[in-house]
């Protein structure tokens, strides 16, 4: 963390941490998205992951990743015979028999939660929960640092674009050529595969000014007239 490793860095590197340092066979750090889905950012196993990075899983049902989203508190399952949801029943059929979860607030918000669990018979340790919470803490300020890095350096690139923008306005160059930098800063500031700028025109149809596209070929033809419908 001190470092200032990518968070995937130090999400892979808790997770193991976690499943070295506990009883477990198991352990998996996972998100809760905007959209309602749960995703898996990091996951360690002595077996096949049950839960790989990158899967998605919609919370609900009885399981630790739904109890810790609806109670933002940490939990435990003890038997998997019924457990339920998406979530629980994978957990079930890779033969999951206890487990704990500790959610992830990050300045205020629920953002995720550490799972880890066992096969063994016997329940995990009374103190799992309080353990884990070690860790979880660790990634709270792990995750709200690399998101303040993010957010400065977004701004310091929006500000940048702007500069160069207003530099071509203070030139009075011609209104094309600002429509098309306008438009690549755009596109290029968020990432996206293509961005245009288009103009409503009467008799429902609009114009194309400008189009900026990763991909060569992606994008309609500036000039190109549009008929505005629905």
């Amino acid at each position: 963390m001190a470092r200032g490793v990518p968070p995937e860095e130090v999400f892979a590197a808790v997770t193991e941490e976690v499943g070295h340092l506990l009883p477990v066979g198991s352990a998996a750090l996972g998100r809760y998205e905007p959209d309602g889905m749960f995703t898996t950012v990091a996951a360690w196993s002595t077996r096949e992951a049950a839960f790989p990075v990158g899967g998605q899983w919609m919370p609900g049902g009885k399981n630790v990743t739904t109890i810790a989203l609806e109670t933002g508190r940490p939990a435990r399952i003890d038997d998997f015979a019924d457990a339920s949801g998406p979530i629980g029943i994978a957990a079930r059929e890779a033969g999951y028999r206890s487990a704990v979860g500790t959610p992830i607030v990050v300045e205020g918000r629920l953002w995720g939660v550490m799972t880890a669990s066992s096969w063994a018979d016997d329940a995990l340790p009374a103190d799992t929960e309080a353990r884990l919470a070690n860790f979880t803490e660790l990634l709270a300020t792990a995750i709200a640092n690399a998101e303040s890095r993010a957010g400065l350096a977004r701004l310091a690139a929006e500000q940048a674009a702007l500069q160069r923008v207003a530099t071509l306005v203070a030139r009075a160059v011609p209104p094309e050529q600002v429509f098309s930098t306008v438009t690549e800063e755009l596109g290029r500031l968020l990432g996206a595969d293509i961005a245009g700028l288009i103009r409503l025109e009467p008799g429902n149809t609009a114009l194309v000014l400008a189009v900026w596209g990763a991909a060569e070929g992606d994008c309609v033809p500036v000039g190109t007239r549009i008929p505005v419908e629905d």
